[in-house]
This record gives structure tokens, C-alpha cells and sequence, in this order.
């Protein structure tokens, strides 16, 4: 159950990435549902990705006991992973308008 809350709450934080992306640079904001998704589907994709180099859900909560410094570097790479999809998408619908 703890390996699950840690996946939710690391998708949270990759919508929150998106979002706060999008408030700062406002020309990259597709609005706050599209930024929303796109930070979900993100952060999933790059934590799925390259999580098994160690710091993934099962890695944080090995032993019964949660490493906090895993733990922070799957909230940081999920945070940069909701705000990079966010910019990656934009370039993408950029290039396919025209």
C-alpha cells in the first residue's frame, strides 16, 4: 500500500510540475486540464522509464523502512518530468501546425 501512495503522490507532483510550468511561462500553458494530463502521463512515463536505476517505488520502501533520499529524488525527477513533457508538447503541436 505504501509502494502506491508513493506512485500517486509522484504523480501528483508531476501535475503540479506541469502546472507550475505553465503559470510561470505562460506561452507553454495548453491549458489546465491539457496541463494537467500532460503532467500525469509524464511523470509516469519518465518514472516507468528510467525508475529502475533505483529510486523507483519498490526501491524507496525496500526493507520496511522508507529512504528519504530516494524518495526525494523520485519527487524532484517527477516534478522536471511534468514540466518537460508540458514543453515537449508544446514544440509538438508547434510543429504540427504548421
Amino acid at each position: 500500500m505504501t509502494g502506491s501512495l508513493i506512485s500517486l503522490f509522484s504523480i501528483t507532483i508531476g501535475i503540479l510540475g506541469s502546472l507550475f510550468f505553465g503559470l510561470v511561462k505562460k506561452q507553454y500553458s495548453l491549458g489546465i486540464v491539457t496541463n494537467t494530463i500532460i503532467g500525469a502521463f509524464g511523470s509516469i512515463l519518465i518514472l516507468k522509464t528510467i525508475g529502475k536505476l533505483g529510486f523507483d517505488a519498490g526501491s524507496i520502501i525496500a526493507h520496511q523502512t522508507i529512504k528519504i533520499d530516494l524518495l526525494i529524488i523520485n519527487l524532484v525527477i517527477s516534478f522536471l518530468a511534468g514540466a518537460c513533457s508540458l514543453r515537449l508538447l508544446f514544440h509538438l503541436k508547434k510543429k504540427l501546425n504548421r
